[in-house]
């Protein structure tokens, strides 16, 4: 569910002086000089060209628990993650249409960079003035699960010891440049290794899991866990920012949902700077969007380097 685009060579980008905390939590990522590979592709707002743009309100920062944790805080400030990363929701004004993801997901990022409201992080580690925003490329994402216990396997496979520990391995290096030195990590990371059979291909595309990956993966210098409570408490936050959970009292025993629609946007066409200034594993764009309460969140983390 992408529409893929080439955004075209940007000219220098708008820096900001001063880096600025854009979101209620954290700054966001960067841009990618060379296009990312596309998804299946859906143009953006080819579908609908004729309907009234989508208007978007910025929601105070109260809106984001995670603003107010400082526990949360602190561990991504240790993760090197709190500097490049930001969480922001918004409201907005009409009927959303999954055929329209395209036109939304344009009219959402070119109004919110003209705002000021989102930037991206550059080829510096800067904060970066996107421009306008005529396209987004796309794909949609899981978001089935309503508690943790898919992260159970971990234990399971010997990843996890059980008190919780990590269990270590020999120093490998990514090719992204991230240095796996436990099974967790391989298992996470590295396509190569036996622990990556752990999950299968459609438990990688859940939200849960992708947020539990991107909180362990950490930012820029990352200071690893031990152990895996503070990664998996700090990961179970985020994904209660990102989609809502309702109750279906009409069945026996009452089952839980998510209404919400996850995406992970891939590529921006800006006229300024690009979404990302590197293809990365931790470089991410996803945004939610609750249809029935018309709120989008948008989470975002991007890094020129990784060490």
């Amino acid at each position: 569910m992408l529409a893929p685009t080439s955004a075209a060579e940007p000219t220098e980008p708008t820096v900001n002086p001063t880096p600025k905390q854009i979101d209620s939590f954290v700054p966001n990522p960067l841009p990618s000089p060379s296009p990312s590979p596309s998804p299946a592709p859906l143009t953006h707002r080819d579908e609908d060209e004729s309907s009234p743009a989508f208007r978007f309100t910025p929601l105070p920062h109260s809106a984001v628990k995670l603003s107010s944790d400082k526990h949360a805080h602190a561990l991504f400030a240790k993760w090197g993650m709190s500097d490049n990363m930001t969480i922001r929701k918004y409201a907005f004004d009409q009927h959303f249409a999954s055929y329209a993801v395209g036109a939304f997901l344009r009219d959402l990022f070119d109004q919110a960079g003209a705002a000021g409201e989102f930037q991206v992080i550059g080829p510096r580690d800067t904060w970066c003035a996107t421009g306008r925003v005529t396209g987004a490329e796309y794909a949609p994402v899981r978001g089935t699960k309503t508690d943790t216990d898919m992260l159970k396997k971990l234990y399971d496979y010997g990843i996890l010891r059980p008190n919780g520990a990590i269990a270590k391995c020999l120093d490998t290096m990514h090719p992204s440049g991230l240095l796996l030195s436990d099974l967790l990590r391989l298992c996470l990371f590295d396509e190569t290794s036996d622990e990556y059979a752990t999950y299968t291909a459609s438990e990688r595309d859940e939200m849960l899991f992708r947020v539990f990956r991107h909180v362990v993966g950490g930012g820029r210098l990352c200071q690893y866990e031990d152990e895996v409570g503070e990664y998996v408490g700090v990961a179970r936050k985020v994904y209660r920012e990102l989609v809502s959970v309702t109750k279906n009292t009409s069945t026996t025993p009452p089952t839980l949902s998510i209404p919400t629609l996850c995406y992970t946007v891939t590529s921006l066409e800006t006229s300024l700077a690009p979404l990302f200034p590197m293809r990365h594993p931790q470089n991410f764009c996803y945004v939610t969007v609750d249809p029935a309460r018309r709120v989008v969140t948008v989470w975002y983390h991007a890094s020129s380097g990784y060490y």
